[in-house]
């Protein structure tokens, strides 16, 4: 995908890397927002000098954070013909998108995603924030980047924890709107994890490319967009109470949601049993009963939360989502099976 999105989204481009920086910024003007892990695989040949460090893992995702990044901005003296770009995983993206988009009004920024999950999902829509205490994603913004470029290089020093935080989101794709990406998936998930060179292409083009059919149609969120949170509203949950990978937790999120459309009558159990087969085959486990038991307080800290009802993506069959408001209540009752 040289697959350029329309204007307002900038360019999204694959096989484009660091190394190409200055095609699409003035690299004299910019900033490298980083941390340590991948500026110690990657940071030799950077064509930007000025890189700021932040810390490693979701903890980092804060406005603590976020205020080291304002202070070195004004001590390099950055302004509106400044650029700053985040090179890393998800929490780097969010947190150099977020910055940059409240730092003098909003600078301008990109992003060059190291990490499946960040390839796939995290770096594109525009999405960009910050955790506050345990709610996830609290504070934040809706900024495009002007470019994203994805190396599917990155992806081969990525653990295998990594690289399952990433197909998480890539089957969440599939299940939500493309059930030929959902048999491809079936057929190719081992060579994915084994980092064969044409999948690994394939499913980060089609995954771009499911997401921002997405984003362009609904950019601040007020519709079609929402299907994009399948499994996200338990998952995130268990994500910060928990401590899981966020593709486990998703993972168990959209293994709950499966459940709860085949009891609602809109998925069949053979189509459960094959979403269930594949996620389990990508390494990931079911949701135990004790995760289900304490699921209520976390659900009135979700920021979609409207009093007691809440907007929960379900299947009506593999490829097609919908969105449904449920209450608390009733979403209780429907996981109670789980328990």
């Amino acid at each position: 995908m040289s697959d350029n999105a329309t204007p307002q989204f900038g360019n999204l481009v694959l096989d484009r890397s660091l190394s190409d920086l200055g095609q699409f910024c003035d690299c004299a003007r910019a900033v490298i927002v980083t941390d340590a892990n991948v500026r110690r695989l990657y940071g030799h040949d950077w064509p930007v000098e000025r890189i700021v460090e932040v810390g490693v893992g979701e903890v980092s995702k804060s406005l603590a954070t976020v205020e080291v990044l304002y202070r070195q901005f004004a001590e390099w003296q950055l302004d509106r013909q400044s650029w700053v770009i985040g090179v890393g995983g998800g929490v780097v993206c969010d947190l150099t998108g977020f910055a940059a988009a409240t730092y003098l009004r909003g600078l301008r920024f990109g992003f060059v995603p190291t990490t499946l999950l960040a390839q796939v999902d995290a770096a594109h829509g525009g999405k960009n924030g910050v955790n506050f205490g345990s709610y996830k994603n609290q504070i934040g913004t809706i900024v495009q980047p002007r470019f994203v470029l994805c190396d599917p290089r990155f992806i081969s020093t990525l653990s295998e924890k990594e690289l399952r935080n990433g197909l998480a989101e890539i089957i969440k794709h599939a299940l939500i709107a493309d059930a030929d990406y959902f048999h491809y998936l079936i057929d190719h998930c081992d060579d994915l994890l084994a980092l064969r060179e044409e999948v690994v292409r394939e499913t980060i083009r089609q995954s771009i490319h499911i997401k921002m059919q997405y984003v362009t149609a609904d950019v601040d969120e007020n519709g079609p967009r929402k299907i994009l949170n399948f499994g996200h509203t338990l998952g995130h949950a268990w994500e910060a109470a928990r401590g899981f990978s966020h593709g486990e937790a998703v993972a168990m999120g959209m293994m709950a949601a499966t459940a709860v459309s085949r009891k609602l009558g809109m998925l069949s159990a053979d189509d459960e049993a094959r979403i269930v087969g594949l996620l389990r085959r990508a390494g990931f486990t079911s949701p135990s009963g004790e995760l289900i038991e304490e699921i209520r307080p976390a659900l009135y800290k979700d920021k979609k939360r409207r009093q007691e009802t809440l907007d929960f993506v379900l299947l009506n069959g593999i490829g097609r989502a919908v969105v449904q408001s449920l209450t608390i209540a009733e979403l209780e009752a429907l996981l109670h099976d789980l328990r």
